[in-house]
């Protein structure tokens, strides 16, 4: 037999004589055996054979640890004198503030736009992969 040429099995059936869906059943005996022998392995090894995932997995945690503090901090600048120095209005006594209007614009605009890439991030995980 060549390399190329596969041997016709008999199709396993069910008791109404249907046709049992049994493709790459090996397969996955395989990736549960492998998935058994890697859960005995010891961390460190984990560590150095996949780092490259151990670090794309710390950058994205990283980068959600900045979201948070993002959301966190924006609302204490509205009160930091250089940011009133720079971005504040005088009110009737001369003293620089931001107004309310535009304190919710900010806060909410952080918010919206984590909604709008979240959405627009599941369309291009579906799509590209």
């Amino acid at each position: 037999m060549a390399v190329g040429d596969t041997e016709a099995k008999p199709r396993p059936t069910g008791p109404a004589g249907d046709v049992v869906y049994t493709a790459q059943a090996d397969l996955i005996e395989a990736a549960l055996a492998a998935s058994s022998e890697e859960a005995g392995i010891p961390r460190k090894e984990l560590f150095s054979r996949y780092w490259p995932g151990v670090t794309y997995s710390m950058l994205l945690s990283m980068a959600l640890i900045m979201e948070g503090m993002d959301v966190g901090l924006i609302n204490n600048f509205f009160a930091h004198p250089a940011y009133l120095k720079k971005f504040g209005w005088p009110d009737a006594r001369g003293k620089q503030h931001v107004p309310a209007s535009w304190q919710s614009a900010i806060s909410n605009g952080n918010n919206i736009g984590s909604i709008v890439g979240l959405l627009l991030n599941g369309f291009l995980q579906s799509r590209y992969g």
